[in-house]
């Protein structure tokens, strides 16, 4: 830029730099943009002072108009609600995930493919030409991006005015939310609180060297293809539920070679983060490994490098020469000093002084990992001192004789110091040595198990509750316990076998090093897990004693032995062996009554203990299985012909399996002591630790069994459940629990406002596990409840009064493509589980409420095929020599073989065909008969 040479700066009572930097200032105001460098060589005698002050000026005064066109945004934002929009193209809008400075990100369905996504919509109110040309080259740029550290984009378009992109949907949450819970988990963690689960990824100094080596290798990618990000900070980076971190939002990503859109000279970036080069609008590659260094930084002391947040003391800190970042290590001093060198070299003021790429960070986190030396090392004294002399060129020649002088004397005092202890150094040397290849070892069992810990998890999560039993209800309303077992797919055993043999080699370490030996009961404990998993119930009681010896030779592990207890707990539990079940849980509670004595204040012990509690409320199988009939319900005006000599009232209606819809059993006992303490330990939890997600998990699920049994909702467990939904979206545990409580709605003897209610938690519920199962399809359960989910909802609408008596085309059609959907999830269960009996006996149940529905909608041929379907393949389950998974199902298999014939009476009924009506009715008698109490039937009228 040409300046105006007539400048007069020596202007009477006026310094000459405040006459220039007022030219500037109007300057960049009229939009001119004045180029530094040309101020600088127009004025040769303050060309210093220029370049140290007006960057300075342009990144506040381009800060400006950036500040200005947040307001706007602002402004718009605030009347811009979620329900003004539902639909963007092929993009169909779910919920609201975030707020940015310069838009909205949604979750989205793309119907055309069904796959959930991603959408950052920009408003209206960023909508000039050039910020237009910027967004659009910049996402085609970031959609060229092909990493498994960075957020896909799939597309760019624009529709009725707004301007959006799409990217992979990830289920995850911003390293700031991270940071901001880790400083609240801190100071928490000295009265005992439990991690939240959604930071064991990012706690530990691996963990974050691991992050943050992630994060380069993604960036050393984009730079290899053109590409700087320019806004590296923590809320752009997403740690997810399996603790891989994803690099999102490349909406300020500018293509090396493209110097037109995004020009030089602009500011662009958070203040926090950017580069001191950044502030002259000159970024490179080392500009973004500046920015990850200072959020490595911040990510390990918890503590932001500059802590102002006033931009002119921002601004000022990242150009002074003066000023430096605290050492992480004067902050934390357990941080390792080779972590602390790689961070320090990568936020180091200077470019030059940085790594020259993204992939030397990387490299040098990577040695880190490995236990490898590292490329970076700290500054020499005199390195340190040279620079210094370089800023103060004053001082350091008036200092220069008296430095020589000292060192002169300090030479010739140290060298007999240095002759005398140099044999001891040596030795000293070789035990530190010994002590480091030591600590490596350690380190590196550390990580392995970590990096098991995250397999394992990965595949088969963490759960509150054991393995319930499902009713089925029966002949006349019985209620009936079928017995079910742990579900895992064949990929995740298959899983399971292979990282069990990694386990093993652990747990049978010998070492007597404290730590390996917690190691050793570590990996002893999870070798128990998968076993149990598995279903080798003895094996996995073996291995949780073997760790509970190890745990005990250790000492001072009662906390770790309780929850081993309360595990073999479990096993016998699923393992129906319910003495030894309660023995084992009232083993942990008296351990964990003893901690919670000693210190009520401790928080983990207290936990535990509810958690315990919560066990020991649950019913046993004679509290919960078999039940007695329950009120009739309005029997269906479509019931077929009477039989020969039958009137249609002394015929009792057919037992439709519509109602027998509760799935698994209330899990605690309302009643129960241990409950409602468990309940009160968990509230006193949550009052002193509102962010801790795990209390409040535990406390909705006890609200529930509670409050809420088959047919009935706890709304205070929904509530509970709602926040956590919100707070943790990534976390698919916390939405389960919520679908599942919400399918519990109730459905028996309601009025229409109330069945109106049941039929939307049951449509809210399915929406959560639509989701659920394509988002984690290797977790069974989630499709086995969503197939229990769509039968009730189908049998509810189906046997609506508004269906039965006046037809309701609409409803009656919703209803049975809910059953088909039913169906067909309940079948793709059994597919994958064909030994499963209760799952073929629901399937059954299933299949004959459809056949039911098709012959509602006079589909009589069909409803015929379904029932003879299932019939065919349920049969052998009721036979005697049927080699069923538990002997306390063939009643159930008794109960469902009547009903199915019933329903085939009443189909063939009404296709006219009456002969093979009564063998069906004939059939159904038979098994009938063979009920362990056959309930009495009426004899027939003349």
């Amino acid at each position: 830029m040409n300046i105006d040479t007539d400048t007069d700066i020596h202007e009477p009572d006026r310094n000459p730099m405040d006459v220039l930097a007022e030219q500037f200032t109007q300057e960049c105001r009229e939009g001119l943009r004045p180029s530094v460098e040309d101020y600088a060589r127009k004025h040769p005698e303050l060309a210093e002072k220029i370049r140290n002050l007006f960057p300075s000026i342009q990144a506040i005064e381009q800060l400006g108009s950036h500040a200005a066109s947040e307001k706007r945004f602002a402004k718009a934002n605030a009347v811009f609600d979620r329900n003004e929009i539902e639909q963007i193209g092929d993009y169909r809008i779910v919920r609201e995930i975030g707020r940015g400075g310069m838009g909205i990100v949604y979750e989205a369905i793309q119907q055309s493919l069904g796959r959930h996504v991603a959408i950052k919509l920009l408003l209206q109110t960023s909508t000039a030409p050039k910020h237009l040309q910027r967004f659009e080259r910049e996402a085609r740029t970031a959609a060229n991006l092909h990493h498994t550290n960075i957020v896909p984009v799939f597309g760019v378009g624009s529709q009725d005015g707004f301007h959006y992109y799409v990217m992979q949907l990830i289920e995850g949450v911003g390293l700031d939310r991270v940071i901001e819970d880790l400083r609240a988990y801190n100071r928490n963690s000295k009265n005992g609180s439990p991690q939240p689960a959604h930071l064991k990824h990012a706690s530990g100094f691996e963990n974050v060297a691991r992050i943050g080596r992630n994060v380069a290798d993604a960036l050393q990618y984009a730079h290899d293809q053109g590409t700087l990000h320019r806004d590296i900070k923590p809320a752009n980076l997403l740690l997810d539920s399996e603790g891989a971190v994803w690099v999102a939002d490349f909406g300020l990503a500018k293509a090396m070679e493209d110097s037109n859109v995004s020009r030089t000279g602009e500011v662009i970036g958070t203040l926090r983060f950017m580069a001191p080069e950044q502030f002259a609008g000159n970024p490179d590659p080392r500009s973004d490994v500046y920015s990850l260094g200072l959020t490595i930084y911040e990510l390990l002391t918890l503590k932001p490098a500059w802590d102002e947040n006033s931009r002119s003391h921002l601004l000022s800190g990242a150009h002074s020469k003066q000023t430096q970042i605290v050492s992480p290590i004067k902050l934390d001093s357990r941080i390792p000093r080779d972590l602390e060198t790689i961070v320090m070299k990568a936020c180091a003021r200077e470019p030059n002084d940085r790594y020259r790429t993204a992939g030397d960070l990387a490299h040098d986190l990577d040695n880190f990992l490995e236990g490898r030396p590292i490329n970076a090392r700290p500054p020499y004294s005199f390195e340190v001192f040279a620079k210094w002399c370089r800023r103060n060129p004053a001082i350091a020649s008036l200092s220069g004789l008296t430095a020589m002088l000292l060192t002169l004397v300090a030479v010739l005092t140290s060298i007999g110091y240095f002759r005398a202890n140099t044999a001891l150094k040596r030795e000293l040397e070789e035990k530190a040595r010994t002590v480091i290849a030591k600590r490596k070892a350690e380190q590196t069992l550390g990580i392995s198990l970590q990096a098991l810990d995250r397999v394992y998890k990965r595949f088969v999560p963490d759960q509150i509750s054991a393995t319930t039993d499902a009713t089925l209800e029966g002949v006349d309303g019985e209620q009936l316990t079928v017995s079910s077992q742990a579900m895992l797919s064949r990929e995740t055993a298959a899983l399971l076998e292979d990282v069990l043999s990694f386990y093993d080699q652990f747990a049978k370490q010998d070492s007597e090093s404290l730590l390996l030996k917690r190691e050793a009961a570590k990996a002893n404990r999870r070798v128990g897990d998968i076993h149990r998993k598995l279903g080798d119930y003895e094996k996995s009681v073996l291995a949780y004693d073997t760790a509970v010896d190890m745990y005990e030779e250790i000492g001072d592990s009662n906390l770790e032995i309780a929850r081993i207890q309360t595990a073999i707990g479990d096993v016998f539990h699923e393992s129906r062996e319910r003495d030894l079940s309660e023995a084992s849980y009232i083993h942990a509670k008296r351990l964990l009554e003893e901690l919670h004595q000693a210190n009520p204040d401790a928080a983990n012990a207290k936990y535990e203990l509810a958690r315990t509690l919560y066990r020991l409320s649950r019913k046993r199988p004679e509290d919960s299985g078999r039940r007695g009939p329950q009120p009739p319900r309005q029997s269906d005006d479509r019931q077929g012909p009477p039989r020969d000599g039958e009137r249609r009232e002394d015929r009792p209606p057919p037992s439709s399996p519509g109602m027998g819809l509760d799935g698994p059993p209330p899990r605690g006992n309302r009643n129960s002591p241990e409950l409602n303490r468990a309940i009160r330990l968990l509230e006193e939890l949550r009052s002193q630790y509102p962010q801790n997600p795990d209390y409040q998990f535990l406390l909705a699920v006890c609200h529930r069994d509670r409050n809420g049994g088959p047919g009935e909702v706890d709304q205070p467990s929904i509530d509970l459940l709602e926040e956590l939904c919100e707070r943790y979206p990534q976390m698919p545990d916390y939405r389960f629990e919520l679908a599942e409580t919400l399918s519990l709605a109730p459905h028996h003897g309601l009025e229409q406002s109330e069945a109106e209610e049941s039929i939307r938690q049951l449509r809210e519920s399915l929406e959560i596990l639509e989701r659920l199962v394509a988002s984690h399809p290797n977790i069974p359960q989630y499709m086995k409840t969503k197939a229990h989910a769509h039968h009730k909802l189908g049998t509810m609408l189906r046997e609506s009064p508004k269906v039965r008596l006046s037809g309701g085309d609409e409803q009656l059609a919703e209803a049975l493509k809910n059953l088909r959907d039913a169906v067909a999830a309940q079948l793709a269960i059994h597919e994958q589980f064909p030994d499963s009996a209760p799952d073929l006996l629901w399937l059954a149940r299933m299949r004959e409420n459809l056949a039911e529905g098709l012959l509602q909608n006079n589909e009589p041929e069909q409803a015929l095929e379904v029932i003879k379907q299932s019939i065919a393949e349920s049969a052998p389950l009721a036979y005697e020599d049927s080699e069923i998974d538990e002997p306390g199902n063939r009643p159930a298999a008794l109960h469902t073989m009547v009903i199915q014939y019933e329903a085939l009476f009443e189909i063939l009924n009404a296709l006219g065909r009456g002969e093979e009506a009564d063998q069906a009715m004939f059939d159904a008698d038979i098994f009938r008969a063979q009920l362990p109490q056959p309930p009495r039937r009426r004899e027939n009228g003349p």
